[in-house]
């Protein structure tokens, strides 16, 4: 059976459940700490940490001194 066959198969709350993971994966892939509890602390600090645990924000960390020199 495919995939979509199972999707569309599935119930209500089986959609709901799937759509609360993806939004649970999206959170992460735009950064970790939007998790209860992901981030060190307390004492919560602004520190390089929270570039670190992102690979959105190591890029960007890398992206701004060049576009910056521009």
């Amino acid at each position: 059976m495919k995939d979509i066959d199972i999707l569309n198969s599935a119930g209500k709350m089986d959609k709901m459940r799937l759509l609360n993971i993806l939004m649970q994966l999206r959170k992460c892939c735009n950064h970790p700490y939007l998790f209860d509890g992901a981030e060190p602390g307390p004492p919560y600090t602004t520190d390089t940490h929270l570039a670190t645990n992102s690979g959105k924000m190591v890029v960007l960390d890398k992206l701004l001194p060049k576009v910056q020199e521009q």
